[in-house]
């Protein structure tokens, strides 16, 4: 198995595996969301290409790490809540949650809120903060 784009079955709201089509990828990386997902030897990998100075900051601050002999840049905990808050897919808030679990006490909650105050809305930010409340102890 190799590299595959990811279709939506609306219906059965479940993700199916399709030939890896380069030109659909490409105008998702350059479509308004700037992300595509990919299927890539059963793990589903979610692209995106930098493109507003958050992105930029998150990228300089993520820290390398070892995977597999192979080097990677991993987001902060905190740059990563603000991203799932933007994408605010229900998964994408469970993970919000169990980050705001696992990370009580050790996250920079200012930088989390500089990050929404960029590029959220005001509900989104309220939404966020409600999040923060409940379950940041």
């Amino acid at each position: 198995a190799g590299a595959s784009a990811v279709a939506v079955d609306e219906e059965a709201g479940t993700e199916l595996p399709r030939p890896l089509d380069l030109s659909r990828v490409l105008a998702d990386l350059r479509g308004s969301a700037h992300m595509t997902r990919l299927l890539c030897f059963g793990v589903l990998v979610e692209f995106f290409v930098p493109w507003h100075p958050f992105d930029h900051e998150v990228l300089r601050r993520a820290r390398e790490q070892k995977l597999d002999g192979r080097k990677i840049r991993i987001h902060s905990p905190e740059d990563l809540s603000v991203y799932k808050k933007v994408f605010n897919r229900s998964q994408d808030i469970e993970d919000i949650k169990a980050i705001l679990a696992a990370q009580a006490g050790a996250l920079d909650l200012g930088r989390i809120r500089a990050g929404a105050s960029r590029l959220l809305d005001a509900a989104a930010t309220r939404e966020l903060e409600e999040l923060i409340r409940e379950f940041y102890r």
